[in-house]
């Protein structure tokens, strides 16, 4: 079968002895699910370099009403989102927390036939995305300081070392 609707076919067994003799026939109904079309995906942040414990979006074009679609590790199949419900539209895919994880990490699209079966076919495009390692925290000297109301606090107080750091107010 090769079809894009569920396809059914009925056999009917008869079943007969070495001597001729028949008996009652059964029928046996086979039937066979489509998988879903192969669709253009799009990735969001499209540098696919995200930072650990961050999430990326795939965007399903044209998804196929009652479809699911997942996000997976290419690697071991491993879930890396809940199951979406094709729309017909297009479809945003979240990933869950993608963590620290610095390994390479390969995202596919399982779509997924929701029959009896949960027939399943990985969309053919698929994304590296790099983890980037988060900063380490800034080491201040101290993480307390003190000053009496009216007087002006300066910068030379505040003695902390990193790299690319922001101050805030």
């Amino acid at each position: 079968y090769n079809g894009t609707t569920t396809g059914t076919a009925t056999y009917t067994f008869i079943p007969e002895n070495g001597s001729g003799c028949k008996g009652d026939p059964v029928d046996v109904v086979i039937t066979v699910y489509p998988v879903p079309d192969d669709k253009t995906l799009t990735i969001n942040p499209a540098s696919a370099t995200i930072c650990e414990n961050g999430t990326v979006d795939i965007t399903v074009q044209t998804s196929e009403t009652g479809v699911l679609y997942t996000l997976r590790d290419n690697g071991d199949d491993a879930s890396l989102s809940p199951n979406y419900l094709g729309t017909g539209g297009n479809l945003v895919l979240t990933s869950n927390s993608l963590g620290t994880s610095l390994d390479p990490l390969t995202i596919k699209v399982t779509a997924i036939y929701p029959s009896a079966l949960n027939c399943e076919f990985d969309l053919t495009t698929t994304f590296p995305i790099t983890i980037t390692a988060s900063p380490s925290a800034p080491v201040p000297d101290n993480t307390s300081l003190s000053y009496c109301q009216n007087e002006v606090a300066a910068a030379a107080d505040f003695n902390v070392t990193g790299s690319n750091l922001e101050w805030y107010s």
